[in-house]
Order: C-alpha cells, then sequence, then structure tokens
C-alpha cells in the first residue's frame, strides 16, 4: 500500500490523506488532517488509528532537503530540527515507526515519506514539498472524484414484462423500499421510520455533524447525480411535488444517502452479531429492542428485498458513504473488503445449507449488492467447451438413471463444478457410469434469489450468463417429482421448500423466456447423451433394475443360473455316453 497526501497552499489549510491499494487501484481509506503554521513551518497531526496492526506497519521519516526550495529554507531556520516528532529529532532518512491509534505531531519544512509495510513487501511515496504549489480539498473535488473515479455503469434495470409475468412477487420487495424504482409504493411507507433510525444510528457512531453535511454535499454535486442516474437503465422519476419543493439532485441525494447509511448499519449489526456470538447472545436475552433483528419474519423479509434486481443502489454510494465515515469506525479492516465480508455475511451460502464460505470472484468493480452475490456464485474456471447452444435435448434425471448412471454428490463449494465420469477400460460398459453434482439447497427464498440472478445476466450486457446456464441444466435435469426423488436420495439435492412436486415445478418455470446463447455444461451434458445411446449399459441398468434390485431376487437369479448350469451339465454326461458307443 502506498499514502498519498494532496499538499495545501492556504494559510490554514486543510489536507486529505488516502490510503490506496494499489492490487484493487482504488482508494479504501480517506482522512482529513488539519495543518496548522508554526515558527519552524507547519504542524500535521497523522492519526493511525485506521491501520491494521497485523497488516500494515506505518513509518514517518523526513526525506531531507531533497526537493527542497529556497522557500522552505526562508521559513524554517537552518538552525532548527528537519523534522521534529512529538519532541523527538528526526535527523534526514531517519523513520519512527508508529502505531495503531497513535497521534503524532509532525513539525517539519521538507518533504514527509509515509510508507506502509503489507505481508513483507515495502512501497514509499513522497510528500516532497507539501506546503507549495497544492491548493485545499473542498467538497466540490469530492464530486470530481465521483464523476471521474467511479465508473458508473447503466446496471439496474427493471426486469423485463416477459420475466414478471411468470412470478411477480419474485421481483416485488415484501417490506423496503431500496433506491427510486418502488420509493412511491405505499406498501412500504412502514418501514421508513425504521430505515430513518437506522441512518441515525450509523451517522452518531460514525459521522460528526461535520462530515455528515460534507457527504450530503458531495453527494448534492452535479457529477454525483449524473453518476447515480446513469447507473439506472429507467429514467429516475421523483415527484413533482418533491421536485418543486428541494430539486430533484437533493432529493436524489437524501435518498441515497438515507438507504445507503440503512444498508451499511443493517450490514455491520449482523457481522459483529456473528462475529461476536457469545456478547450477541447476551444483548438477545437482555432484548435490545432493533426492530429488525428482534423480527425473524422482518429480517427475512429485508434480506429477501435487498437481493432484487430493481431494489438496488449503486456500490459506489456505500464506499463514498464509508470513506466520510472511516475516521469513526472502530474496526481497522474497514474496507470495500470489509463491507464485501460484511455482504457476504449477511446473506450467507443462500445455495448451501450450513456453508458460508463464500468468496467473491470476477472483475474488482462492483455494480451492486446483487452483483457482488452473483460474482459470489461464479465458476472457479471456465469450461473446457461452450458452445453457442445446445445441440439436442440432455436426458432427465429419470433416464439417465434408466441407463444406469449413478448419482454421486461432489464435494465442493462450485455449484458449476459438474463432471460426467465415464467408466475405464474395454469393460467399461459392465460398469456404471458416474454423474457428479455439488450438492444445492431448496429454500422458500432461493427461487426470488435464482430469478433476480438470472434477470440480471439477462438485462445486463457485461456480465456472464452463467447463472442462466445453471437454471436450464436443472431444468433439463429436473422434468418430474420423481427426478427430485432421485436427486434427493443422491444427496444432490436438500429440499427445505416442500413437496418434490414443489422443486420439480420451480426449475421448470426458472428458465422460461430466458435466451441462453452460451451453455456452460455442454461438454458434460453431451458425455452424458453419449453414454445413455449406447446399448451395452443399457442393458446391464436394465439387468440391475430387474433381476438385482435387492438381495433375494439376486440370490434368485444366482440360484437359478446355477442349477441351469448344472442341468446342462448333467444331461451333457447323461448324452454324452450315447454318442461315445456309436
Amino acid at each position: 500500500m502506498c499514502a498519498k497526501l494532496l499538499p495545501p497552499k492556504t494559510r490554514i489549510p486543510v489536507v486529505a490523506v488516502e490510503i490506496i491499494d494499489p492490487s484493487m487501484e482504488e482508494s479504501i481509506v480517506t482522512s482529513g488532517y488539519a495543518i496548522q503554521p508554526s515558527t519552524c513551518g507547519y504542524e500535521l497531526g497523522i492519526s493511525a488509528e485506521n491501520w491494521s496492526v497485523a497488516d500494515h506497519i506505518v513509518t514517518i521519516s523526513d526525506l531531507g532537503m531533497e526537493g527542497g526550495s529556497n522557500k522552505d529554507k526562508e521559513v524554517c531556520p537552518p538552525q532548527l530540527p528537519d523534522l521534529m516528532i512529538e519532541g523527538r529529532v528526526l535527523l534526514p532518512h531517519e523513520s519512527l515507526g508508529i502505531s495503531p491509534n497513535e497521534f503524532l505531531k509532525v513539525k517539519g519544512t521538507h518533504g514527509i515519506n509515509i510508507s506502509m509495510k503489507t505481508c513483507g513487501q515495502e512501497l514509499k511515496h513522497p510528500w516532497e514539498n507539501w506546503r507549495m504549489g497544492h491548493r485545499t480539498r473542498t467538497n466540490s473535488d469530492f464530486g470530481r472524484d465521483q464523476a471521474s473515479s467511479e465508473q458508473a455503469t447503466t446496471c439496474i434495470y427493471k426486469v423485463p414484462e416477459e420475466l414478471r409475468t411468470l412470478k411477480e412477487s419474485a421481483y416485488k420487495p415484501r417490506v423496503v423500499s431500496i433506491g427510486p424504482i418502488h420509493s412511491n409504493d405505499k406498501r412500504l411507507d412502514a418501514m421508513e421510520q425504521i430505515k430513518l433510525s437506522y441512518k441515525e444510528s450509523f451517522c452518531s457512531k460514525y459521522m460528526s455533524e461535520t462530515q455528515k453535511q460534507r457527504c450530503l454535499t458531495a453527494m448534492e454535486q452535479p457529477q454525483f447525480e449524473a453518476s447515480v442516474r446513469k447507473c439506472y437503465a429507467d429514467k429516475i422519476e421523483l415527484t413533482k411535488k418533491e421536485n418543486q419543493q428541494n430539486g430533484s439532485s437533493k432529493i436524489l441525494a437524501q435518498m441515497m444517502f438515507n438507504d445507503g447509511c440503512f444498508i451499511i448499519e443493517l450490514l455491520f449489526r449482523s457481522y459483529l452479531a456473528k462475529k461476536e456470538h457469545q456478547k450477541a447472545k447476551e444483548k438477545k436475552k437482555k432484548n435490545n429492542g432493533d426492530p429488525i433483528f428482534d423480527s425473524p419474519i422482518r429480517l427475512r423479509a429485508i434480506r429477501h428485498d435487498l437481493l432484487l434486481l430493481e431494489n438496488q443502489i449503486p456500490f459506489f454510494v456505500l464506499e463514498k458513504l464509508l470513506k466520510f465515515a472511516v475516521p469513526n469506525i472502530p474496526d481497522p479492516s474497514l474496507n470495500k473488503r470489509y463491507l464485501i465480508r460484511c455482504v457476504i455475511s449477511f446473506f450467507g451460502n443462500l445455495f448451501r445449507h450450513g456453508d458460508d464460505t463464500l468468496e467473491k470472484k470476477g472483475d474488482p468493480h462492483d455494480y451492486h449488492i446483487l452483483d457482488v452475490l452473483h460474482k459470489c456464485y461464479l465458476p472457479d474456471a471456465s469450461p473446457e467447451q461452450e458452445n453457442d447452444k445446445t445441440r439436442s435435448r440432455f436426458p432427465s434425471a429419470s433416464e439417465l438413471d434408466l441407463a444406469g448412471v449413478q448419482f454421486k454428490n461432489r464435494d465442493g463449494e462450485d455449484l458449476f463444478d459438474v463432471e460426467f465420469v465415464k467408466p475405464p477400460g474395454p469393460l467399461g460398459c459392465c460398469r456404471r457410469a458416474q454423474f457428479e453434482i455439488p450438492t444445492l439447497s431448496i429454500y422458500h427464498d432461493t427461487e426470488p434469489l435464482l430469478r433476480n440472478l438470472i434477470a440480471f445476466e439477462q438485462c445486463c450486457p457485461n456480465v456472464p450468463r452463467h447463472i442462466s446456464s445453471y437454471g436450464f441444466f436443472m431444468d433439463t435435469l429436473i422434468n418430474s417429482a420423481h427426478d427430485v426423488e432421485l436427486l434427493e436420495k443422491a444427496e444432490m439435492l436438500q429440499n427445505y421448500l416442500g413437496t418434490s412436486q414443489d422443486v420439480s415445478d420451480l426449475f421448470n418455470n426458472i428458465c422460461k423466456e430466458v435466451v441462453v446463447e452460451r451453455f456452460y455444461f455442454e461438454k458434460t451434458c453431451e458425455d452424458a447423451r453419449n453414454h445413455c445411446r449406447k446399448l451395452c449399459p443399457r442393458f446391464m441398468a436394465s439387468l440391475r433394475r430387474d433381476y438385482f434390485a435387492n438381495p433375494w431376487t439376486g440370490i434368485a437369479v444366482v440360484a437359478a443360473v446355477i442349477i441351469f448350469g448344472l442341468t446342462i451339465v448333467q444331461t451333457t454326461y447323461t448324452v454324452l455316453p450315447y454318442y461315445t458307443k456309436k
């Protein structure tokens, strides 16, 4: 990591320090520091409270007269020390390590170098001549940063009518509105007070009144509004009354601020409760009166609503809120990755019961929360062959079973790690092929999640459509309740939804009106189709099914074969002497 200082030009300036992660190419911490004039130059306060002990070692050192100027020498007499930190004089090129939660006052006139050691590597960025040639960082700068640094891309859509008519409830929020699309839905007004209380809680803990006003002012900048509006495919329509009173930019900024603070506070409370499990239990016993976490039904409904494609706000809104709040955040690891961990912790693995070990993959730029979850479920690797379309119909689980294919639960977290294992060797037809599929848990929220992920893929051209391929694969594999029962017996499916017919109906309708241009599982499905066309596997499967379905029938068949063999031998020995005499 490296640090850079935006040097000031005014008499009593305020500068901003940004800690930048080069691997992610983006700022993860922003803090403001006041510089006061003194007899020997300036005084800079540096707080390290937001840096992790385990990951970062922060060092401050003096660069001496390198890069200095005559003006520097006039301000600070030569007999005074070049750099003084808390009363300790540092000679040129000396350094002093500072610990987290330690506040140091730095006096000096020359360049200051801050270096951070991360995972054994040290990267340095000099703060040379930080008193000269630059201006103070203002709220308008944050607005310009928003327009330049945030990759505003259309990523939030209204669900197409072809998909909505199949199951409208899967795309409509139940209790809470996030963003402008459902902001005028009167059904959701009851949650507004709870959202405001969460916002106030977040601001009181993590933002001063000044920071709050600076954040709102930055969000009211035209550049910020343009970036937000660009993320929505449809025109954002605010009520005429609101537009006349405050203007659309202020209404939109307040909406982004309120919804963003609500989401972050919700994620923080959930994450900290899981992180401190015992403390959370004690709080629960004391009944702390949380309107969301004290109501499992409401919490489940909110979790559902935050998954909806139409109920999203841009992820950079959450990042900006954190940047303004960072100086007072207690957790030192709080940054974008921490926020993503909170998102994953809040939702958990919605496709695998009891497994919360999700990791985000793919492009580091995130559109919104649904996009973060979408990247968590992406395959670990690309398929060997990904054709433009399926060439022929794929057999269902029942048909595969009739062909002697054995279903096996495949270990691993990747839903796309599906493999058809053909029996090797010349006598492979006498052995059973195996179809290995990772376990999928089916809940009541599985269908809304799948539908919104698929809708996101169908609408956004920059998103890989692997979830659509997975839905199509499961739709072809499951055609009836019997197919579901076969997969449940093999522990490939865990049904927490209801009957086997309910699961069958879910997958048989999930991909209607969905276009799958490139089928992820084509190579695996082609191997399974070719195996099922062979006569020998089907004959052996019929033999096992009809004559070896249970031990008693198997024993009877073996006994019959033995008796039949003995009968042939006896007949042979009886007839043989007759022909021998002749």
